[in-house]
């Protein structure tokens, strides 16, 4: 009827021009020199893109470089063997279905299913020509017939692998003077990287001298390693002294070392890609040609020995040990290991010049447990020395010397206090000391004595007494004899007899043992005066006078004697001289006799007579005291 009718309204849009990628490139598995890469395709106008265009930045210089690169997906058309050659050769992407966990394993290749629709199929592409151990971002944009597309976002920081793992320091497991065995492990891998280790080839290790720099280089291969090993590992379940030992994956045993040296150690894998960094360094070290001498010490002393006692610690790895990871040069490394004897060196205390004394063989050794002893004899007595060993082994190559141990030799004979002066007279003295302690296997058989006269000790006697018992030597000091000793309480008494009266004398006194005479101890003795003094300011006083006679009486003398003893007074001598009238004094002749005396006033005073004088004459009138 002609009626026109209008249709509801209808919203169309066009398709973009090329499809965008909305999330950004993940790796999936990486390697030194090359990425995996995959993405998510376009969810719609996925059967219009042609080829992706993939940009990435080499973030390791200052300024990231960029690169870009047109990949073409893999053509239906080709062989699926053709496709995966193209595939892992880096020149054409394949798209494939996402597993269902969503992760890719270790597998490096797509899905050999062709998905049947390519919208939402991941894509895959292995971009290559990339620097180990770098970091990268990549962005990826598909290409259709309409042109190229706009980037996906920028990927998380991706990285290559390194060409090979990196190691740990390596650390000594057991060495000897010749040879080190070294454990190597690696680094925890990075995430990423699970595998890498796996491709490692063989192991370089490189000791280098730390003194000039000289380099021993060793590479043993990976199997050869892990075998030796686990070789060693078995050996040492049945070492329980190694119990602290670290063990490792990967051993390498470096041999003709130099012995007690230091090395610095690093190591590095190798694989096909190349050869790895260098590991951190770590100090290693060889052992001494001949074991080391510990534990030195003193044993036993005497005055002209010493017994010396240490213990031999070899801080080498077993011969089982030795042999394993040596092989047949393990036999002529362990005999010159072993040990022949020792060298002794000895120096003054305090002086520190040390001299070989004796070299010692290692049977003249006596056996004391663990410990091995020898006495070292010559020796000065009661002298300060310091002593230091060093074992001597059947190969070349000095010994490490032991710590330093002080010794000192015992004396001849124990020393003694300073005598002290007991009792004193005219001709005879007693003199006192602390008994001293005895030496082991060295009693005291008697004391030499050596008297000097005078300070100059111009004229000296020698004596040498036994030491007798307290009744002995009681009544030889009452015989009053030349030399006598005994032993009273813990003093030791020393009679001296036939002494001169007021005389200055010096005593030296020394024990004397089965070894001979220790060192001299000295004190002075000063006698008494041949007759004791009278009375000071008491001058002879005339009683009566005749006219040849003189009747006197004078003071009597100063007792010096002991009350024991008594006075020793036997007489007196009166010396007189004629002088002038009031006392004047001429040239007149001193006459002295000696007189008949009375004790008078109680024993105090003296009472004397002279005769024959002159008649109307005065005298000078001294009077002495006369003893034995």
């Amino acid at each position: 009827d002609g009626t026109r009718y209008t249709s509801p309204v209808a919203t169309f849009s066009t398709l973009t021009l090329v499809p965008r990628l909305a999330s950004p490139p993940e790796v999936k598995c990486a390697r030194h020199d090359r990425l995996l890469l995959r993405w998510a395709g376009p969810a719609s106008q996925a059967e219009e893109v042609l080829a992706y265009r993939v940009r990435y930045f080499d973030c390791e210089p200052r300024w990231p470089v960029r690169n870009e690169i047109e990949v073409k997906l893999a053509s239906r058309l080709l062989k699926r063997s053709e496709q995966m050659t193209q595939f892992l050769s880096g020149i054409v992407a394949m798209r494939s279905v996402p597993p269902a966990n969503g992760g890719c394993g270790s597998n490096a290749e797509p899905n050999e299913s062709e998905p049947e629709d390519a919208e939402g199929a991941e894509v895959h592409f292995w971009l290559l020509g990339l620097v180990p151990a770098r970091m990268y971002y990549v962005q990826v944009a598909a290409i259709t017939a309409g042109g190229a597309g706009q980037w996906s976002p920028k990927s998380s920081p991706l990285y290559t692998w390194r060409v090979a793992p990196a190691l740990r320091a390596p650390h000594q497991v057991f060495h000897t003077h010749a040879s080190i065995a070294v454990g190597i492990a690696s680094e925890p891998l990075a995430p990423g990287t699970n595998g890498q280790d796996e491709e490692v080839e063989a192991f370089e290790v490189v000791f280098q001298l730390v003194r000039d720099g000289v380099q021993i280089r060793k590479s043993v291969s990976r199997e050869d390693a892990a075998e030796l090993a686990a070789q060693l590992a078995r050996k040492f379940e049945n070492e329980q002294s190694l119990s602290d030992k670290r063990m490792a994956s990967f051993m390498v045993a470096v041999g003709s070392l130099t012995p007690s040296t230091t090395y610095l150690c690093t190591a590095r894998a190798i694989t096909h890609a190349g050869v790895g960094e260098f590991s951190p360094s770590s100090a290693m070290d060889t052992l001494a040609v001949p074991p080391e001498v510990s534990d030195l010490s003193v044993r036993r002393t005497w005055h002209d020995s010493v017994e010396l006692s240490w213990r031999i610690v070899d801080r080498c790895a077993s011969s089982t040990l030795v042999h394993t990871y040596l092989g047949e040069g393990a036999v002529s490394e362990m005999e010159a290991r072993r040990l022949r004897g020792f060298r002794i060196c000895i120096a003054d205390k305090g002086s520190g010049n040390f001299r070989e004394v004796i070299g010692v063989r290692a049977c003249r050794c006596s056996d004391v447990g663990e410990r091995l002893c020898f006495t070292l004899q010559e020796l000065t007595p009661c002298s300060n020395y310091q002593v230091k060993i060093a074992a001597v082994s059947m190969g070349q190559g000095e010994g490490e010397w032991s710590e330093v141990v002080d010794i000192h030799t015992e004396a001849l004979a124990p020393p003694l206090s300073t005598p002290v002066v007991d009792v004193v007279t005219r001709n005879w003295a007693v003199l006192t000391w602390p008994t001293p302690e005895e030496l082991t296997d060295a009693s005291v058989l008697g004391y030499a004595i050596v008297i000097s006269k005078g300070r100059g000790r111009r004229s000296s006697d020698i004596f040498e007494c036994s030491l007798e018992d307290k009744v002995e030597g009681l009544a030889r000091l009452a015989d009053r004899n030349r030399v006598c000793a005994w032993c009273e309480s813990t003093e030791t008494m020393l009679s001296i007899g036939q002494l001169e009266p007021d005389i200055s004398y010096v005593v030296q006194v020394a024990a004397r043992t089965p070894r001979g005479t220790g060192v001299y101890s000295s004190c002075h003795v000063h006698t008494q005066p041949c007759a004791p003094e009278m009375a000071p300011q008491a001058a002879p006083c005339l009683v009566r006078s005749f006219h040849n006679k003189l009747l006197l009486v004078c003071e009597g003398p100063v007792p010096d004697w002991r009350e024991e003893d008594g006075n020793d007074v036997i007489g007196y001598r009166a010396r007189y001289y004629e002088c002038g009238s009031g006392g004047r004094m001429f040239a007149a002749p001193r006459i002295e006799a000696d007189v008949d005396y009375t004790v008078v006033h109680d024993g105090k005073a003296i009472q004397f007579s002279l005769t024959g004088l002159a008649s109307e004459k005065e005298y000078i009138v001294q009077l002495a005291a006369l003893t034995q």
